[in-house]
């Protein structure tokens, strides 16, 4: 995987921002080197993540306004809407959730956001739904 900036969000609410180049989905650490700290590296553990926020430039204008909901264009993927425990809730699109793995992968409903992509954590959510479906998993925390 190539480098990308991130913005790491954990279940705490604690924050980091840097650059990863070696996460892997399935992995149970990856390693963040940090924003601005010249070149310090930091283990990141999985079980810890609400979610990866990986970056995009376009939300630079000013009158700039965030879209909250899906938008009117085709996706080829599913429809989600994702609940965090903290409250979150955020609405966009998943290309595949496979439910034996630590999250999956996500595309906010607003392209012209600030995140381009989102790593959700399974652990950290609440609800999620797929085409209106409730999907029922058992956190990786809890089994």
């Amino acid at each position: 995987m190539s480098k990308s900036n991130v913005v790491i969000q954990y279940e705490d609410g604690a924050v980091l921002e840097g650059t990863v180049k070696d996460f892997l989905p399935q992995e149970p650490v990856f390693h963040l080197t940090l924003a601005g700290n010249q070149g310090k590296v930091q283990e990141v553990a999985m079980d810890d993540l609400k979610a990866i926020f990986f970056g995009n430039d376009g939300s630079d204008s000013a009158s700039y306004r965030e879209i909250k909901d899906f938008d009117d264009h085709y996706s080829p993927h599913e429809n989600t809407r994702i609940v965090f425990k903290d409250g979150e809730t955020m609405r966009g699109y998943a290309r595949a959730i496979n439910l034996d793995h630590r999250g999956f992968f996500f595309t906010p409903s607003d392209m012209q956001g600030n995140q381009e992509h989102v790593f959700v954590a399974f652990s950290s959510l609440r609800d999620l739904e797929v085409n209106g479906l409730r999907v029922y998993f058992t956190s990786w925390k809890e089994g």
